[in-house]
């Protein structure tokens, strides 16, 4: 064996170490973030609580939906329960007049509000 065959096979060696290294790490590193990134399990005090929110969002929604409130004050846009709404609906009807009017006052409730204008730089 000469000395090119035995350098040749030491850095075949090391070059190949280093590769296993490499994937060994990588998957180290793959392992360990999965552990760091999993949400927790959901067990029995998750689950309480995710009841609980669930509880608490639809008891808001069903007071949006059945009794008067601000939608936006500054605006004066208020929010209806949804029987008197349609009561009032039934009563004016659906005239032209009328849906040009509910399209105006939308127009007026999604218009954005100005921001004030910013403080100029000292250096202006």
């Amino acid at each position: 064996m000469s000395q090119s065959d035995c350098c040749n096979s030491s850095k075949l060696a090391v070059y190949s170490v280093a590769i296993v290294g490499t994937f060994l790490i990588g998957y180290g590193l793959v392992r360990k973030m999965d552990a760091d990134l999993r949400p927790p399990a959901v067990t029995a005090e998750r689950t309480i609580d995710r009841q609980k929110v669930l509880q608490e969002l639809r008891s808001s929604a069903v007071d949006q939906l059945e009794h008067y409130g601000w939608v936006d004050q500054t605006r004066g846009i208020t929010r209806l329960p949804i029987a008197r709404a349609t009561e009032m609906q039934l009563k004016l009807g659906t005239s032209a007049a009328i849906r040009s009017n509910l399209l105006a006052r939308l127009e007026k409730a999604t218009v954005p509000i100005a921001k004030a204008p910013e403080k100029p730089s000292q250096f202006e």
